[in-house]
């Protein structure tokens, strides 16, 4: 069997989240390997301390300072020619048709049908 390569690693004792994970691993050397295969996969054989990175969108609701800065900033909506033609089934409804009653001043339940 090939010589294994030994490295080291040092993680600050700040660093909480990291050495939490490490001591969740019941093998740290093949959990680490994994994590680097991963970063391979995805980004090929680049430093990972070089990659961009970006801000992902705020989740949930804004703060409420935003809710009223957004209530002032609204502005009136715009409509496309497209989009101002409805169907006429949209605009009017459709006609029920008469009812008519019987000879005692009641609706026929049969006329429904």
């Amino acid at each position: 069997m090939a010589e294994a390569k030994r490295f080291r690693l040092t993680v600050p004792a700040e660093d909480v989240s990291v050495l939490r994970w490490i001591e969740a691993q019941q093998n740290q050397s093949y959990s680490i390997r994994q994590l680097i295969r991963d970063a391979i996969r995805r980004n090929g054989y680049a430093d990972v301390t070089c990659s961009e990175v970006e801000q992902l969108p705020r989740r949930g609701r804004p703060p409420k300072d935003e809710d009223v800065e957004e209530a002032y900033e609204q502005k009136p909506k715009t409509t496309t020619m497209e989009e101002d033609v409805q169907p006429r089934w949209e605009t009017q409804p459709p006609k029920a048709p008469p009812r008519q009653s019987d000879d005692d001043g009641f609706v026929d339940p049969s006329a429904f049908f």
